[in-house]
């Protein structure tokens, strides 16, 4: 019994440290963000945060694995095939920006002060922005209608990069123009732009096939 309430206290502890550095961050930035700073907010001594982290670098890596989990578990209750259109569904897979804004934030910040010698937080994010992609991809195939395997894999694997970066815009954009009312309206047109992107990519790779057959 011993060893789980300690394993409860550790745990409950370490979330203190992820949820003070990743406000801190969020609202100083990662250079300006010192140890000791969090370790004021956090009330946990700063050797107890090195115990667990090993270094700051390990500590925003670990803030952004855990940001991705909840804007993940939001983007969990979008399945493939539960949509009438892909628009429809990317609509449903955009409302984490505004639910969980911590995540884009802490990787827009990363995207500014990224420093060549923090190997371990670009690993991260790397990751991160592959699974995201990933996700989309799979939300984007049913509606990439063509029979060709590999036509599929590029169109769904393009669109897919086309909703990530419109998705960055759109927060960025929200970040410099707040305005609520707007994120569902800024939404549609996501959806709408990749929506038209799987369109015309399917049309101009059906008419390559036709060219090809032909000659």
């Amino acid at each position: 019994m011993a060893k789980v309430g300690r394993y409860l206290e550790g745990e409950a502890t370490r979330k203190k440290v992820l949820a003070a550095a990743g406000a801190l961050i969020a609202e100083n930035g990662y250079s300006a963000t010192s140890m000791s700073m969090i370790s004021k907010a956090s009330g946990v001594k700063p050797a107890s945060i090195y115990w667990a982290f090993g270094n700051k670098e390990g500590l925003f890596a670990a803030i952004l694995e855990r940001a991705a989990e909840d804007f993940f578990a939001l983007n969990g209750k979008v399945r493939p095939n539960e949509h009438k259109t892909v628009g429809e569904a990317l609509r449903v897979w955009a409302k984490a920006i505004t639910e969980q804004p911590l995540f884009l934030r802490l990787l827009l910040i990363l995207s500014i002060e990224r420093q060549e010698g923090d190997p371990q937080i670009m690993d991260a994010a790397r990751e991160i922005r592959r699974a995201s992609r990933k996700g989309i991809e799979i939300l984007i195939a049913p509606f990439v209608e063509t029979q060709n395997e590999r036509q599929h894999k590029s169109i769904c694997r393009d669109a897919s990069r086309l909703a990530i970066m419109l998705f960055d815009g759109t927060f960025v954009s929200m970040q410099i123009e707040p305005d609520e009312s707007s994120a569902k309206h800024l939404a549609d047109l996501v959806a709408l732009a990749v929506e038209g992107s799987i369109i015309k990519l399917t049309t101009e790779a059906k008419a390559r096939s036709a060219k090809g057959r032909a000659s």
